[in-house]
């Protein structure tokens, strides 16, 4: 897969949510992710992710006293798997996803407060982060809504957009336009991400909608 990407000019990849049983303060859980991280790299995989989303927002009592909140926890292995990585593949690019990756479950106060702006602090700057918008599945994305998250998260997010997903209730699906989404959003993002339906045939107009758009 790594090597079909590479001959198509994609970049592939790879992502690893090991959020439902990670100790933080677990020295033997960090290596294991490296490990896994090293035998990627070793297939030829130059982007990573860590993604803690759709996971309980409680900490271990003694990953709480050595961090002392949920998104110091996570930004903190994230650099070191991070600042790892570099020196494996100095040019690499890294994602995260945080717990709360939408406004809704940011005002719900999903993973603590001030979760995001403890990331957006101690997270490396080189990090991007992942972002669905207002909702889970957003109707829209404005560039109103862009700045007040870029502000938290001190860049401009990664939109990882689920308009055309359906991966949570196989009985329905969308194959309408990308809409909902100015052009201006472009010049305010790192990136865009489009998540499709599961079923390979429905996904012929969400991809080119959004190929038009990009």
């Amino acid at each position: 897969l790594i090597q079909s990407c590479h001959q198509h000019g994609l970049q592939f990849i790879y992502a690893l949510g090991p959020g439902l049983d990670l100790r933080y303060t677990h020295a033997p859980d960090i290596e294991c992710l490296k490990e896994r991280f090293a035998q990627m790299l070793r297939l030829g995989c130059r982007n990573f992710s860590l993604l803690f989303d759709d996971i309980p927002d409680r900490l271990d009592p003694v990953d709480r006293n050595r961090w002392g909140s949920f998104a110091a926890a996570q930004s903190g292995i994230t650099n070191e798997i991070f600042a790892w990585l570099r020196t494996q593949c100095p040019g690499l690019r890294f994602f995260f996803c945080p717990t709360p990756y939408c406004g809704r479950m940011a005002l719900r106060q999903l993973g603590g407060p001030g979760y995001l702006e403890t990331i957006g602090r101690e997270l490396a700057s080189e990090i991007d982060i992942f972002w669905t918008g207002p909702e889970i599945i957003s109707r829209e994305i404005t560039v109103e809504h862009i700045a007040d998250i870029r502000a938290q998260l001190r860049r401009p997010p990664v939109i990882w957009d689920n308009l055309h997903a359906n991966d949570y209730d196989g009985r329905r699906f969308f194959c309408g336009p990308y809409t909902g989404r100015p052009t201006a959003l472009k010049q305010n993002v790192r990136g865009i991400l489009a998540n499709p339906n599961v079923e390979f045939p429905l996904n012929y107009v969400p991809i080119r909608v959004m190929a038009e758009y990009l």
